[in-house]
């Protein structure tokens, strides 16, 4: 008994030794570890133990920029107001897959009747106004945006593809989004790319470089975020 105990004790050791072997030759193999940045080990921090650097890098990134305001404004007017619509139409249901017909008629009646009374009351008193509109709204309602366009009075601005939740996109697909959605606009419209103006994301969610994205493919012009 003691003779079988003696050779199991000397076979686990030699397992043991051959573990360790074969260990330290991976960690041997394996490229050394890159150590982390400063800025990565702020974000890996929850946002209490930031250092003011990082808050203000975190801030800066969608700063609103500089006051356009002007002293006054044209014919002595007191108060300018900007207006500007949804285009959603039936993007939200799709984008959360809810495809009955119920919720995707919302979505119709918008584009149906909403977008029509929209356009008659702005051409009554000659009013301008900027018409936010996934591509998705676009390639299925090509004669509403027709519409919109027609007055000339009117700018078109993207609104995502399919009204996507851009804080959940990482950077690359959401640079392949809106230059997805840019093209549609484009030639749903027929007009030179610059006539599509700036971005408004669904729900106001944006990684947080989509500015840079969005200057990238601005062809030149200052773009809106």
């Amino acid at each position: 008994m003691k003779r079988w105990t003696a050779m199991l004790g000397i076979l686990l050791m030699c397992v043991g030794f051959v573990g360790l072997a074969a260990e330290e030759q991976s960690r041997q193999a394996a490229p050394p570890k890159q150590g982390k940045t400063e800025k990565q080990e702020q974000e890996d921090l929850p946002p209490w133990r930031w250092s003011p650097e990082t808050v203000r890098q975190a801030v800066n990134q969608v700063r609103a920029g500089k006051d356009l305001t002007p002293r006054e404004w044209p014919r002595g007017t007191r108060v300018a107001v900007a207006l500007s619509f949804d285009f959603d139409a039936e993007t939200n249901a799709l984008r959360d897959n809810q495809l009955s017909p119920g919720v995707l008629s919302q979505g119709e009646y918008t584009a149906r009747t909403a977008i029509p009374r929209i356009l008659n009351l702005l051409d009554r008193y000659k009013l301008p106004a900027t018409f936010f509109v996934p591509a998705v709204t676009a390639l299925l309602h090509p004669k509403e945006i027709a519409a919109i366009q027609a007055s000339g009075r009117h700018e078109l601005g993207m609104h995502g593809w399919i009204h996507e939740r851009n804080s959940l996109l990482g950077e690359d697909e959401e640079r392949r989004l809106m230059r997805k959605s840019y093209e549609l606009l484009k030639s749903v419209t027929g007009r030179h790319p610059d006539a599509v103006l700036g971005l408004q994301p669904g729900h106001g969610s944006a990684h947080p470089r989509a500015g840079v994205a969005l200057r990238q493919q601005s062809h030149g012009r200052r773009p809106s975020l």
